[in-house]
């Protein structure tokens, strides 16, 4: 996608500025498909679709490999770095980019699961590989199946030996080495560098930013809110974002009257959302898949929030627990409610948790130091791959 509605979008659009103010020539190339009348930034575009016939359109974007191909012509890159591109531009493309030397960071699960997620329906890990397994568990309908088995048959055939993989977190290297990848090494997301004051707001005010779907565990959030109000009755939930739930969500909020309790504020850019959680008394970013590495919870280390997380996702190579931030078991409300009063009803706790969790932020998470990490990667990347090539020759 080509608009900064998502992590990987605004990782790029980041990545992409620091270069250039290095003096790098850098271009963007994505498909336009776009929601709620959010503009694509993306120097170079193909066709792209959120209808009903985005399932077909991952299996062969024949717009996207016309595309990239008159990009390259005109662009000629030195090196190529993929994020996710198998939900809009297909597997056509992976072809064309073979003569490059090219970084793929693996920050979502695409490769090896269809839904991208790892999830089993019950919401439980899934431990299977893609195939027919995906069909048994009924984890996709027949025919979305069928056409992401044929995706997934494309991207094997045409995946080029050159592409060196990084990946967001250890928790993703794990996995997709458990898949038989090799993975070259471990790039973090990064955030814009900021110096908090640590002021929190007079009364407790608990924070989520993200999808509203099911698998970043916004309903156990809801469930373990709605059992922390019987201790703290004055405690508030801010939701930021936007997606399939929100309909349901509300629904609940009226059946259980929590409209006094909780704002739904939607979908907000990256600076607003930073003002409106700036006070806020913790993060919780309750995922039941093993998020890869999200720049939610990295954003709130950076401006001074306690974050709360779940064991299996990425956040946990952040984390030591009651040091950096909170762990609790994911899917479990109520491990959740007691991770969100311990450190509401502890100052000293959580004064400790948001500055030790800024400190990491700053060395470790800050943009400018992973895009230098990137820039390196570039660098690694460019080099086997002329070596390669040199050794193809003799």
């Amino acid at each position: 996608y080509g608009t900064l509605t998502g992590g990987a979008e605004l990782q790029i659009d980041r990545i992409m500025k620091i270069v250039v103010q290095e003096g790098h020539q850098a271009a963007f190339f994505s498909s336009n498909a776009a929601s709620d009348g959010n503009p694509v930034i993306a120097d170079f575009q193909c066709y792209g679709t959120l209808g009903r016939g985005r399932t077909y359109l991952q299996v062969a974007n024949r717009s996207a490999r016309k595309q990239l191909k008159k990009a390259l012509k005109e662009f000629q890159p030195d090196v190529i770095h993929l994020f996710i591109y198998l939900t809009q531009l297909s597997p056509l493309i992976l072809s064309l980019i073979k003569d490059y030397p090219t970084l793929l960071t693996l920050c979502f699960y695409r490769e090896i699961c269809p839904k991208g997620t790892l999830l089993l329906p019950d919401n439980s890990l899934c431990q299977e590989s893609w195939g027919k397994p995906c069909l048994k568990n009924k984890c996709l309908p027949l025919h979305q199946w069928l056409a992401l088995e044929w995706q997934h048959r494309i991207f094997k055939k045409n995946y080029p030996s050159q592409i060196k993989a990084a990946a967001v977190s250890q928790k993703v290297k794990q996995r997709f080495e458990q898949a038989g990848w090799e993975i070259m090494d471990i790039a973090f997301l990064g955030v814009p560098g900021e110096q908090p004051v640590f002021q929190f707001s007079d009364s407790p005010v608990i924070v989520y930013g993200g999808r509203l779907v099911k698998e970043k565990g916004i309903w156990v959030l809801l469930e373990a809110f709605r059992s922390l109000l019987k201790r703290m009755p004055a405690v508030q939930l801010w939701i930021a974002g936007a997606g399939k739930e929100k309909k349901n969500i509300e629904r609940w909020m009226l059946e259980n009257k929590l409209e006094n309790s909780i704002q739904l504020l939607g979908h907000l850019p990256f600076e607003e959302m930073n003002r409106k959680f700036s006070t806020a008394w913790v993060q919780v970013v309750p995922s039941l898949w093993t998020e890869p590495g999200s720049l939610t919870h990295a954003e709130a280390m950076m401006r001074g929030t306690p974050v709360i997380g779940t064991e299996n996702a990425g956040l946990a190579d952040y984390i030591k627990h009651g040091e950096e931030g909170w762990l609790v078991q994911p899917g479990n409300a109520a491990d959740l409610e007691k991770g969100m009063f311990t450190i509401l009803s502890d100052k000293i706790l959580r004064d400790h948790i948001a500055r030790e969790g800024h400190a990491f932020a700053m060395k470790n998470l800050e943009i400018n130091i992973t895009t230098a990490k990137h820039l390196a990667l570039y660098e690694k990347a460019r080099g086997e791959f002329i070596a390669a090539a040199k050794i193809e020759k003799l």
